[in-house]
């Protein structure tokens, strides 16, 4: 953003969050789709739901503030992402 504007960080931002967004679509459908311990349109709406409430925040940021909750929204995804693996360790691989 110091360098080619807030404008330009921003939809670079929305970028990552919406190929944050397919990757996930896609992981999901192939590895989930077809699961009887845990619904995939469970799981879709878990963890994509966030990524859409991000994207929303960093394209409607227009002060400091505004930016600084979007990124702590951000790490709290991380977090929540990592807790996450907990739970498929416990289903799926013990």
């Amino acid at each position: 953003p110091v360098r080619y504007g807030v404008k330009n960080g921003k939809r670079l931002a929305a970028f990552f969050v919406l190929l944050n967004i397919v990757l996930l679509v896609l992981i999901l459908t192939q590895y989930f789709y077809e699961n009887n311990v845990i619904s995939y349109w469970y799981l879709l709406a878990m963890f994509i739901i966030p990524f859409l409430a991000l994207g929303y925040l960093v394209l409607s940021a227009e002060e400091r503030k505004d930016f600084t909750y979007a990124s702590m929204f951000c790490k709290g995804i991380m977090v929540y992402g990592i807790l996450s693996m907990a739970g498929f360790w416990y289903y799926f691989l013990k």
